[in-house]
C-alpha cells in the first residue's frame, strides 16, 4: 500500500511540473491540494506499518520470556534430580531432547525470525512455548523429576517415592551383598569375606557374655533376700545399726552395706516429683535400647524386602552398571537373593538376642550411674560392623555401596495403601508391646530390691 501510494504521489508531481507554466492559478491549487492529501495518507499508512512491527516485535519478547521461564523450571528441575541422585541415565533428563534438537539445527531456526521488512507473514515463526513441548514429547506442566510430591485427589501424599527406596548401609552386613561377585576381583572378595568372618565371630562372642550378665550381675534375687534374713539374724544389733545407717567408718560387713547403699540410691525419690530415680532412668534407657534394636531390626527387614524387589528370576549372575557417577543394580540372581536372607536373619537374630538380654541386664543394674554406661556399651555392639566396614572392607567395594542407586522398596500388593505407613506402624506396636512387657519385669526386680531393704533394715521400724 506504501508503494502504491508513493507512486501515485511521484505520478501527481511530475504532472505538476509539467502543466505549471501551462494553467491558470486554480489549476495548481487543486493539484497542491491533492499533493497534501496524498502526504497525510502515506504519513497515515507508516504509523500503521510503525505499529504493526511493534505489534510484532511485542510478542516475540512475550514469547521468549514465556520459553526462558520454562526452560529455568526444566532446568531446576534436572539440578535437583541430580543432586538428589534420581537420574540414572541421561536419556531420564527433561532437557536431553534440546541437546539432539541442537545437534539438528532446530532450535537455532526455531528461534530465529523470518519476517521481512514489509512483511507480517513472518511473525508466525516466533518460537512460542510449544517448541519445548514438541522437544520434550510432553506437556510441560507435567514435569516434576523430584518425584518427592504426588497429588492424590485432594490430599498430597508427600515423600512416598523416597519413602519406597532403600539405601545400602555403609556396613559390612549390606557390604557383604557383593561377595563372591567377580566385578571386584579376587583380593577384595577374599578381604571382604574376614571382614564379614570377623563381625560374625565378635558380634556372636559379645551376645554370648551379654546373655549371662542378668543372672551374673543381679544382686537383688530370692536367694539373695534369704541370705540377708540370715545375716540380719547372725549380726550384733551394732553392726546392723552401722550398716542401716551407711557409716563409712565400718570395718566390716561392706558387702552388705554396699548392696543397702545401692538399694537406697535406687530408691530415692526425686526432689520434685514423686518417683523413684533408678526405676525411672532404667526405664528410660530401656526405651533408648529398645528403639535402637527394632531400628536394626527394620532396617535388616527393608534390606531383605528390597533384594527381593530387585530379584530377576532369568538372571544368572549379578550385574552392576556405572551411569551418571552412579552405580545401578541391574540383576539379581535367586541364589544372591537367598545369600541376602541368611545376611538378614544373623543380623535379626543378633539384635533378637542382644534386645531382649541387654534389657534384662539394663533392668538388673541397681547402681544408677551405671545404667547409661551399660546402654553405651550395648550400642557399641551394634556398630561394630560399621567400624569393620570403615577399616577391613577395601575402598572399591565401599565406593559401589556408597555410590550405588537405592533399591526399589514398593510393597507388589495392593492390599495396602501406598500412603499408609505399615513399616513404622508395626515397628511402634513392636516397641511399645516390648516396653510393656519388659516393664513387669521392672517391677519384680523392684519389689525385690524393697524387699531386700526392708530385710536389712526393717526391723529398726519395728523398734520405732
Amino acid at each position: 500500500h506504501v508503494g502504491v501510494e508513493l507512486g501515485c504521489f511521484d505520478g501527481l508531481g511530475q504532472e505538476a511540473k509539467a502543466t505549471h507554466s501551462g494553467v491558470g492559478a486554480s489549476d495548481f491549487d487543486i493539484l497542491v491540494e491533492r499533493i497534501d492529501v496524498l502526504t497525510e495518507r502515506v504519513e497515515a499508512i507508516g504509523k500503521r506499518s510503525s505499529t504493526v512491527q511493534l505489534d510484532a516485535v511485542v510478542e516475540r519478547i512475550d514469547a521468549t520470556i514465556i520459553d526462558l521461564n520454562e526452560a529455568k523450571y526444566l532446568i531446576a528441575c534436572d539440578c535437583l534430580s541430580l543432586a538428589r541422585g534420581d537420574i540414572k541415565d541421561k536419556m531420564e533428563l527433561a532437557t536431553i531432547n534440546w541437546v539432539f534438537s541442537q545437534a539438528k539445527g532446530d532450535v537455532s531456526r526455531s528461534i530465529t525470525p523470518s519476517f521481512k521488512r514489509g512483511e507480517t507473514k513472518g511473525v508466525s515463526s516466533i518460537p512460542t512455548s510449544s517448541f519445548f513441548r514438541r522437544s520434550l514429547g510432553r506437556s510441560v506442566t507435567g514435569v516434576w523429576t523430584s518425584r518427592n510430591l504426588r497429588a492424590t485427589g485432594s490430599r498430597w501424599s508427600i515423600g512416598t517415592d523416597l519413602a519406597s527406596n532403600y539405601h545400602l548401609k555403609e556396613t559390612v552386613w549390606d557390604a557383604s551383598l557383593l561377595l563372591g561377585w567377580p566385578g571386584i576381583g579376587w583380593p577384595a572378595n577374599c578381604i571382604l569375606f574376614i571382614g564379614l568372618l570377623a563381625n560374625i565371630i565378635t558380634q556372636m562372642a559379645f551376645c554370648g557374655i551379654v546373655v549371662s550378665l542378668p543372672n551374673d550381675r543381679n544382686y537383688f534375687t530370692e536367694d539373695a533376700i534369704l541370705a540377708m534374713t540370715l545375716w540380719r539374724t547372725n549380726t550384733p544389733v551394732e553392726t546392723l545399726t552401722s550398716v542401716c545407717d551407711l557409716n563409712e567408718t565400718l570395718s566390716t560387713d561392706y558387702y552388705q552395706w554396699s548392696t543397702l547403699s545401692d538399694a537406697t540410691e535406687y530408691s530415692r525419690p526425686f526432689t520434685l516429683l514423686e518417683f523413684q530415680i533408678g526405676p525411672m532412668l532404667c526405664r528410660i534407657v530401656l526405651i533408648a535400647w529398645t528403639l535402637w534394636c527394632v531400628a536394626a531390626m527394620r532396617s535388616c527387614l527393608d534390606f531383605m524386602f528390597a533384594v527381593h524387589n530387585a530379584c530377576d528370576r532369568s538372571s544368572r549372575d549379578m550385574r552392576i552398571d556405572y551411569r551418571l557417577q552412579r552405580f545401578s543394580l541391574t540383576g539379581m540372581p535367586v541364589k544372591r537373593v537367598i545369600w541376602a536372607d541368611v545376611l538378614g536373619i544373623i543380623q535379626i537374630l543378633i539384635a533378637v538376642v542382644l534386645l531382649i538380654f541387654g534389657s534384662l541386664w539394663l533392668i538388673a543394674t541397681t547402681k544408677t550411674s551405671d545404667l547409661v554406661l551399660n546402654a553405651v556399651a550395648l550400642t557399641y555392639i551394634m556398630e561394630i560392623d560399621e567400624l569393620i566396614f570403615l577399616t577391613v572392607v577395601p575402598r572399591q567395594v565401599s565406593i559401589i555401596i556408597s555410590n550405588l542407586h537405592p533399591l526399589d522398596l514398593r510393597r507388589r500388593t495392593g492390599r495396602v495403601p501406598l500412603n499408609v505407613p505399615i513399616r513404622a506402624l508395626i515397628s511402634l506396636i513392636a516397641i511399645f508391646s516390648f516396653v510393656v512387657g519388659m516393664s513387669f519385669v521392672l517391677d519384680e526386680h523392684i519389689s525385690k530390691v524393697t524387699s531386700v531393704v526392708t530385710v536389712m533394715c526393717g526391723w529398726r521400724e519395728v523398734q520405732a
